[in-house]
């Protein structure tokens, strides 16, 4: 949302925008054959990706780190469905996290180090500690207060 300065001299015309607070985070093994890295990780949790919806924009937002890049889109509510069926068929996890409003806190080293799909991931949830690996980062969540929206056996939504 556009919002000019009230009066000239009064400062730099300022864009206000609302950060997706929702997050839709998905845990699962996703790449198409086997990684070098998979021997750190475990199956269920060879990567994970997120999804938000911005309301200004009332579009969805997806955030996913590969190896070969940051992958940022906008998605459909027709395709958020498709990933939600697709992550149920192939018996990811998924988790609703809704993340606190933004706090000063100590800088920790982690936090800095790393940008694959967990840490990456971590960060954009604002949660506290540094998941180094995807299950780690769901059980961060879980503690956190994160919703299970999809569980391997559980047989739906």
């Amino acid at each position: 949302v556009y919002r000019p300065a009230a009066a000239e001299g009064a400062g730099p015309a300022v864009l206000m925008v609302r950060p997706i607070s929702e997050w839709f985070v998905v845990f699962g093994d996703l790449a198409a054959g086997r990684s070098w890295w998979d021997v750190f990780t475990r199956p269920g949790f060879r990567h994970v990706f997120a999804f938000g919806f911005c309301v200004e924009a009332q579009a969805w937002v997806l955030f996913d780190v590969r190896m070969y890049g940051l992958e940022v889109c906008v998605l459909s509510r027709v395709e958020v469905e498709v990933i939600l069926t697709a992550a149920q068929l192939q018996g990811c996890r998924v988790l609703k996290y809704q993340w606190a409003p933004l706090r000063r806190r100590p800088l920790r080293l982690g936090r800095l180090l790393g940008f694959w799909c967990a840490p990456a991931i971590s960060h954009l949830l604002r949660l506290d500690g540094t998941a180094i690996r995807p299950e780690g980062l769901y059980r961060m969540m879980r503690r956190a207060g994160a919703e299970v929206l999809i569980e391997p056996g559980t047989g739906g939504r």
